[in-house]
């Protein structure tokens, strides 16, 4: 009758003496996580309580000695080559009285609901544990690439990103790497196997003395023997269970006759290699999940709009050149005749893929390499120059083994930023040279495909040229990919705001004028699809605080109505002019001037050089703007050769000329330098600035009077500004122009090749 109860769902507590009853080989329990389901293949009784003699004739030492409850358990793991049980075993120490049955450190099935907190049946947890045992043998089937989101069970990192489940590399990497912390589990089989049992003693106790004491091992070992021999069927030819038996991988039979109780105590632990941290790491099953559509899925062509790739602002033909390259060379190598294939005179050579995109930042270079490994279905596996160390040795090893991991899981390779092992090679720097030479070794024979992205592709080594098999070039954003940028965010923010059910208002026709309008004015200013998406999140959030009312405490509304408007925008907008003026002023250029004068890419602004903080336009009502900087210290910026200057009448005070020197670089000059004066067809130096503007005029000059002017008010600037005789070429002279003075360009007799 007591069995019957301990063995019920009437049993909440339980004492120490009747845990051997509690559990029994074949009963399925789980830890306290609730995390791994275990299957008793044997418990070991507490022994005959006693003293020993010889411990009675010492002060306090009469307490009697304890042994623990030992219930031996088995899981199914796989180490990347077997499938098959591992042996865990639980020590329940002893206690006095009872205990909950749910605060044991392993507890029937039955009871896991009330552990848990689980509202559901018992049933429904067994069904997801058995999906999950499921789902275990088709993630250890071969390497899968899937997305993970949660904490990683060694590191406790939160991931949300893409994995690779591959145990065999995880496995072999860890061995390699943490000899004494190998996380490969010991599976082995059962049959034959005796379990470690307490040895029996004689008990002195009064109330045994003169008695013989029956050691219960013999009937614990009976009854697992006797469990064991169960799972081995009659016939020969039908499998073991793997509870008791392992399996090879390779086998035909790894899943066959797989039932229930088997899926319930699959492992929940895998190992994967996060994709975006270039790391090993234990994943927890359930949180992963798979990222490939389903073969004939009707709404494939509907996610096919919403994929990044077809989203990316892009030129058609880039497009179609990309996806072209990548379709070749996945059917080239997925092919039957794919091993034997040579399309190199040296047999290796030739195989993989290199696409070079190089453009100012945020354009769009790493997010179309995303874009095509998200299309194609392929993991993307991303690297930094930092990621491979700094020396040549260091270097080779890590392009090996990362170039290895790539090739083996089909991944599309992204060297993002790829300067440092690209840059030419010169007499003088012997390491970066063996950086470089490892780099176009290791480039030759990879097989898969790799895609570098640059800014600097000024200081590429040429050796690099042939062994890229296509180049794109990412120019600035246009005034209408910055509208399509904005566009896409806007609906980008809509969409996330419906899903959790709130309100959002956004004033998209004047963020777009805003944005079109800023385009125009700021040419040296204007936002990179990086910064459009930063300035929309910022202003969002600008949004959200405002239809909080202010207050931090009210933002996390979720009933609160968001109103996205431009006045959101030109807060952002103002505060990054402010910190590209603050650049522009301190390197005196502005950032696309300062890379083509470093050599590092061409100009693709043509305009003023610096733009200034203040001059009002048609969306900036109600804007603060700093007061514009002295004119005197202002860099000297380029324009187009102009023969107007602005002169000003004699009540006008000082002012400055935009003027073009002779050599390609222009500005204004000091506005103590260059004044005007009534009267005269010439500006006059010696003005001062203590009259105040009142008119200003347009007056042309020729040619050679810029020259005369700049001569008189400065010779040592004039010199400064000639042009060597050697590359002086004849030019259209202007009407009038003075042919004594060769060199300036302006005059209308020489100018630069």
């Amino acid at each position: 009758m007591k069995m019957e109860w301990l063995r019920s769902d009437k049993c909440q507590k339980v004492a120490f003496a009747d845990l051997w009853y509690l559990f029994k080989p074949g009963d399925e329990v789980v830890d306290q996580g609730g995390r791994q389901a275990y299957r008793v293949i044997g418990v070991t009784s507490p022994s005959h309580q006693f003293i020993s003699p010889y411990r009675t004739f010492g002060a306090g030492s009469n307490k009697p000695e304890t042994s623990p409850v030992i219930i031996f358990c088995v899981y199914i793991d796989f180490d990347g080559k077997i499938l098959g049980p591992v042996l865990r075993q639980f020590a329940i120490p002893r206690f006095d009285g009872e205990k909950a049955v749910t605060s044991l450190r392993v507890c029937p099935m039955r009871f896991a609901e009330v552990r848990l907190g689980e509202d559901s049946s018992q049933g429904s947890f067994r069904g997801k544990l058995i999906s999950r045992g499921r789902q275990f043998i088709n993630v250890i089937s071969s390497q899968k690439h899937m997305h993970y989101s949660g904490l990683t069970l060694d590191s406790r990192e939160q991931v949300d990103g893409q994995v690779v489940i591959d145990f065999e590399r995880a496995l072999e990497t860890k061995d390699r790497d943490q000899k004494n912390m190998t996380w490969r589990p010991k599976i082995g089989s059962l049959l034959g196997v005796d379990l470690p049992h307490l040895k029996a003693r004689e008990c002195y106790e009064f109330c045994c003395r003169q008695e013989q004491v029956f050691a219960d091992q013999w009937a614990e070992v009976k009854r697992t023997e006797n469990y064991c021999n169960s799972l081995v069927p009659e016939e020969r030819w039908r499998e073991p269970s793997l509870a008791i038996e392992p399996r090879a991988k390779g086998a035909p039979s790894l899943d066959r006759g797989l039932g229930e109780e088997d899926y319930v105590i699959m492992s929940y632990r895998v190992f994967g290699f996060i994709l975006r941290s270039r790391k090993w790491a234990k994943l927890n099953l359930t949180h992963l999940s798979y990222i490939r559509r389903p073969r004939g899925d009707t709404s494939a062509g509907d996610q096919q709009q919403d994929m990044a790739f077809h989203q990316l602002v892009l030129e058609e033909e880039h497009k179609n050149m990309l996806l072209s390259l990548v379709a070749q060379h996945y059917r080239d190598k997925e092919s039957p005749t794919a091993g034997n294939e040579q399309v190199d005179i040296v047999r290796g050579k030739g195989k993989g893929l290199i696409i070079l995109l190089h453009g100012a930042p945020g354009v769009g270079k790493t997010t179309t390499a995303e874009g095509v490994a998200e299309l194609f279905e392929k993991p993307l596996f991303q690297i930094t120059c930092g990621d491979l160390g700094s020396t040549a040795e260091h270097v080779e090893r890590a392009l090996e083994t990362n170039f290895a991991l790539a090739n083996r899981w089909g991944c599309i390779l992204l060297l993002d930023e790829a300067d440092v092992f690209l840059a030419k090679r010169s007499p003088q720097d012997f390491i970066r040279n063996g950086l470089v030479s490892v780099f176009l070794r290791v480039l030759e024979y990879y097989a898969g495909i790799l895609f570098l992205t640059t800014n600097r592709i000024g200081d590429f080594d040429e050796a690099f040229s042939s062994r890229i098999h296509i180049s794109l070039h990412y120019p600035q954003l246009t005034d209408k990919a910055t509208a399509e940028i904005f566009q896409l965010n806007i609906r980008l923010m809509r969409d996330r705001f419906r899903r959790k059910n709130r309100r959002l208002t956004i004033d998209e026709d004047e963020i777009l004028a805003y944005a079109l309008d800023y385009w125009k004015r700021y040419e040296t200013m204007r936002w990179n699809g990086r910064q459009i998406r930063n300035a929309c999140q910022t202003a969002l959030a600008l949004a959200e605080f405002d239809a909080g009312g202010g207050n931090h405490e009210e933002i996390l509304d979720p009933n609160a109505e968001v109103k996205l408007s431009v006045t959101q925008f030109r807060t952002v907008a103002k505060a990054y002019r402010e910190f590209m003026y603050y650049l522009n002023k301190l390197y005196k250029t502005d950032q696309d001037r300062l890379a083509h004068k470093r050599g590092l890419r061409a100009r693709e602004l043509h305009g003023k050089e610096m733009d200034t903080l203040d001059g009002k336009g048609p969306f900036d009502e109600g804007e603060t703007h700093l007061p514009s900087q002295n004119l005197s210290e202002q860099h000297q910026s380029p324009s187009r050769l102009t023969s107007t200057a602005t002169v000003m009448s004699p009540q006008m005070g000082s002012t400055g000329l935009a003027a073009e020197y002779p050599n390609g670089l222009a500005g204004n000059y000091p506005s103590a330098m260059l004044q005007a004066q009534a009267g005269y067809g010439f500006l006059n130096p010696t003005m001062g600035p203590q009259q105040q503007p009142q008119q200003q005029q347009q007056v042309p000059l020729n040619p050679h009077q810029n020259a005369q002017m700049l001569h008189n008010i400065n010779p040592a600037l004039y010199q400064q500004f000639l042009v060597p005789q050697s590359q002086m070429q004849p030019a259209t002279g202007f009407p009038g122009a003075m042919q004594g003075q060769p060199g300036f360009m302006g005059d209308g007799t020489h100018h630069k090749p």
